[in-house]
């Protein structure tokens, strides 16, 4: 029987961390064989492009966040009423980096999110049904 937690915030971005800590809590607590720390990474990217993309960082939305525990894998969806992703936001490529390696500063500011997912959970998928924009990754796990 599969375990769930819903979670909802203000569109605030100091709202992130309080999502971030409980998913990271709640998988230390349950889930065995999974790194928690790439997991935590994932929701607060996730939720971070939802307050700064869809909702422009207007802080009037809410983010809803529903973490699924099954026996083989954790599944958390992130939900918004913003605007609405490109068709092409899980398949494109990311822009080349070519950063200045004695300036710091010359790396770009964002790009790196959907990348970072990518490599962190074993699928994700996008919807936007109603006007309820919906991003879902799923991380398998072993006993």
């Amino acid at each position: 029987m599969n375990q769930k937690l819903s979670l909802s915030i203000e569109s605030c971005l100091s709202n992130v961390c309080l999502v971030g800590a409980s998913v990271r809590g709640l998988c230390d607590g349950v889930v065995r064989n999974v790194n928690t720390t790439e997991i935590e990474l994932c929701v607060v990217e996730g939720v971070n492009n939802a307050i700064e993309h869809a909702y422009e960082e207007r802080s009037d939305g809410v983010v809803s966040v529903d973490v699924t525990l099954a026996a083989d894998f954790i599944e958390i969806a992130i939900s918004d009423r913003g605007k609405t992703a490109p068709d092409n936001l899980l398949t494109r490529s990311p822009a080349p980096v070519d950063p200045d390696p004695a300036d710091i500063l010359s790396l770009p500011e964002g790009g790196f999110g959907f990348p970072i997912l990518k490599s962190c959970m074993d699928d994700l998928w996008y919807d936007s049904i109603n006007g309820i924009n919906t991003l879902t990754m799923r991380k398998s796990v072993t006993s």
